[in-house]
This record gives C-alpha cells, structure tokens and sequence, in this order.
C-alpha cells in the first residue's frame, strides 16, 4: 500500500496544451507515450476533455503560455546575502503593475567574481480571455491541473541542451539566439547570453506562402532583434550562435542567405528530436515545433509554474480528493500497527507478572522453611554471643595497631631511634617513648613542625608531647635528637 501511494506522485499519463494567439496543441501521453495530439482554435472545441479526465482522474494537466502579453525584464540587485534578496525581490514584485495576472521572479546567476550583483528575470503575464476560458475549461472538468508554463523560460533550458561544449566554453559574451515555427503563435525568438535568459518575442507569421519570402523575413527580423540586443550591452564584433528551426522548405530558403557574422544551425522541427533525444516519436514532415517543444519540456522539470488564486484552490482540492483515501488506509495501518505492537508489550508484561508472582511464592516457602529450622529467639541468643565474644577480643591489648600508625610517618629527613612501649595491668594505661633524628642538613624547623602535626593527627585521642629543639642548632653536624612521650 505504501508503494502504490508513492506511485501515484509519479503519474506517467499526461495532458499537455500549448496555447498561442492562433490556437492550442494538444499533446496526451499515456504511460510515457504519446498516443494523440490535436490543434483547437478555442476552448469550446475540446469536447472530449471530461471523457478524458473522467476515465483518468489523476492524468496531470499543463497549460503552457505562447501568447504575447507576456513581459521579461532582467534586474540585476546588488550583492546582499541569500535572505536579504527574498524579502528585496518581493518588495519589487509588489511594484509590478496591478494589471498583470500572474507575476514571478526567478534566478539567473549568483554574484561571483566576474558579476557581483544578483541576476533576476521578472516575469508579468495578462492573461487574455481565451487562456481563462482554457482554465475554466480544466477546473469545470475537475481535472488536476498542475499549473501554466512558460514557453520562452523553458524554451531557454531547450537552448541550453542544444548548445554545444564549444559554444558554451567560448570566450567573451556567450550570445545565443533561437527561433522557432509554431503553429500556435508564429516564430517565437529567444535571447540568452551566457546561458541565461536575456530577451524573447514573438514575431507573427506573414500571409506570403512562399517559402523564400518566409525565409527572407525570419533573416530580417534576426538582423533587428540583433540590433535591439545593444541595450543589453551586445558588442558588434560578439560572436553570436544562431539555432532556427522550421520547416523543410524554409530551410532550404534560409541555406541561400549568407550568416557569414553567425555561427547559424538551420533544422527542421525533426532534426531538433534527435538532437533533444526525446523518446517520443516526432513525424519527420512536421512543419511545427509545437509538439518537440512541448515534449522537450516534459522530459525535463519544469523551470517555473505559475498558478492563479483559483487553480491554486483547484489544485489543494484535487490533491485532498487524491491522497485523502490513501493517507486515511496509512493511517489506519499505522494505528493497527501501534495496537499490534502495543498487545504484543502487554502480553510480554503479564508473563512477566505472573512469573515474578512465583518467584514471590518460591521465596515465601523458602522463608517459611528457615522459620522452622531457626526460630526468632535462637538467631537473637547467636547474636549476642557474636558480640560478646568481640568485647571479649578487644580485651586482649596489642602495640601493633600503634606500631602501625608510627609506621605511616616517614620522611627523608626523619630517623626512628629507639621505641618504648608499657601497659600498667592495674590502670590499663599505655606509655610510649619514641626518640627521632632530625638530620642538621635539612630544614629542621620545618620537619620538626611537621613531626608535631602528624603525631598530633594520628595519635588525636593520646597525649603527645614532644621535647624542644635546643637553641643553637650545628650545621653539617649528627644531627637533632628529639624524643616524643604517648600515653593513653
């Protein structure tokens, strides 16, 4: 069970539309396959969308945008620490106009050595009416809807992958531009400089159906936004790789112009599939980049998603509806599995009970037995003749304990002469006589001190007195004889 919850975070069916100002594709992909796709020119023609979400309520749902009312500006912020830049990218969020819809920034390089300063793309997007029929469309069919891209943001991570290691190791400014044909809003254009993205727009598609006159007007506009690129800080001798990608036979109008100050790739929408290594299978004759786009983009992670107030509510709805049975049966598995486990220390803890109650009977027949082997009165009578028979020992004097204690004070300087010990038989009193040597070379004044204070510690319930040292004292002599007198 908790594998299949997990599974379903990773849906493999998904919906997919690119919506433009001439229309919409449609890509659905079941099981990592593409088994349909379609162009609508409104909303109201996709009859089939509650049948769809009907027979598959968890298929993930994209919209991705390719209208123009969509504004990029690049903002570079001085160099702040990571915290700072959230809260100063908010307070510029909060200036954009209040007529945009959705509103975003997202990072395009940290400061580093040769840039100091944040790079940001702010991103404004009004959102016109066939984009919120699109949207009602989606929510009314109860479908999980997983939020709006971007073209051009996610175009700039398809640039990206099609570049290769020279270009992107070259010296100097990396310019790079790409333009493709879309059926659902003309030739998008993308401008990115060092990998990031600097500048995009949508150039309509003209009502000449001839290829070399298509051809011609793609050059010119290349030629324009290449000028335009001088506010964007576009040297004239930059070097500039130029990816376009069209049909067939525009391709061949193009291959007549000279790129001599370009490093120009010209592909077809088919060509671009095999460079991109999608999976998916692409017609060769395909005249549009909308379904490589559009794959290219559900291969990868989505760069930035985007969600009104209402998709946003739509979509905690859809998740709760989702995952609410899911996280209930984990619940309850997981209450079952405490309880379990609960019963199973409760049953422990009764074993336990009830063997401590028998050890409690065994050590109760034990004691029950001891009282009648030894009765109170006998262990009471053993008792008091232990301690008389200590009393009687401690009548039995000996020197050695004293002896012991006179052993504890050793010194260097300190010499045992002689030792005296008596009992009177009649008091019981004990004497003691004890003569030291006190080396002349050493400080005897000091050991003399020091004889006092060990004596006195030791013997502290005796009476000890000690001879004085003599008033002159001979250096280098025998030495200072000093006795000491204890008595008990």
């Amino acid at each position: 069970m908790l594998i299949m919850f997990f599974k379903n975070f990773k849906h493999k069916n998904k919906l997919v539309i690119l919506l433009g100002e001439e229309g919409a594709v449609l890509l659905h992909i079941k099981n990592n396959i593409l088994t349909n796709r379609c162009f609508l020119q409104d909303a109201g023609e996709f009859t089939d969308l509650k049948l769809c979400v009907t027979s598959d309520k968890k298929i993930h749902i994209y919209l991705v945008l390719n209208h123009v009312d969509q504004d990029y500006t690049v903002q570079s912020i001085p160099a702040v620490d990571r915290f700072s830049i959230y809260s100063i990218v908010k307070s510029k969020l909060r200036h954009i106009p209040t007529n945009s819809d959705l509103k975003t920034a997202f990072l395009l390089s940290k400061p580093s050595k040769s840039e100091k300063n944040w790079q940001y793309m702010f991103v404004s997007v009004r959102l016109n009416n066939a984009i919120n029929s699109w949207l009602k469309l989606i929510i009314d069919a109860g479908g999980n809807f997983k939020g709006m891209l971007m073209l051009p943001i996610e175009m700039a991570s398809i640039l990206n992958a099609i570049l290769t290691p020279k270009e992107v190791e070259s010296d100097g400014n990396n310019w790079s531009i790409i333009v493709v044909y879309t059926k659902t809003g003309g030739f998008r254009q993308l401008v990115t400089k060092d990998s990031r993205m600097i500048f995009t727009r949508i150039i309509s598609p003209t009502d000449d159906i001839l290829p070399n006159v298509i051809a011609g007007s793609v050059y010119q506009e290349v030629q324009n936004t290449i000028q335009y690129l001088g506010r964007f800080g576009f040297h004239k001798n930059d070097s500039v790789d130029l990816h376009i990608v069209v049909p067939q036979d525009i391709k061949l109008g193009l291959m007549t112009i000279k790129f001599a100050e370009y490093n120009v790739s010209i592909l077809t929408p088919y060509e671009l599939s095999k460079i991109l290594k999608l999976t998916h299978i692409v017609n060769p004759n395909d005249r549009f980049c909308d379904t490589v786009l559009l794959l290219s983009i559900l291969e990868n992670k989505p760069k930035v998603v985007l969600h009104t107030r209402e998709t946003k509510k739509h979509l905690k709805l859809m998740l709760f509806d989702m995952y609410f049975p899911h996280l209930s049966s984990l619940t309850l598995l997981l209450l079952f599995t405490i309880n379990t486990l609960f019963f199973l220390t409760f049953i422990q803890v009764i074993k336990k009970k009830n063997n401590l109650i028998q050890d409690e009977k065994m050590l109760n027949a034990q004691l029950q037995n001891l009282n009648r082997d030894y009765s109170i009165e006998r262990i009471y009578e053993i008792s008091e003749i232990i301690n008389a028979h200590n009393e009687l020992l401690s009548l039995n004097y000996s020197p050695l304990s004293e002896i012991e204690y006179i052993s504890e004070i050793k010194s260097d300087n300190l010499e045992l002469r002689s030792f005296y010990w008596k009992v009177d038989n009649e008091t019981d009193a004990v004497n003691m006589k004890l003569k030291y040597c006190l080396k002349s070379d050493s400080d005897i004044f000091y050991e003399y001190e020091d004889l006092k204070h060990n004596f006195n510690t030791i013997f502290y319930n005796y009476k000890v007195d000690f001879s004085q040292l003599p008033p002159v004292i001979e250096l280098g002599g025998k030495g200072t004889m000093i006795d000491v007198n204890i008595s008990k």
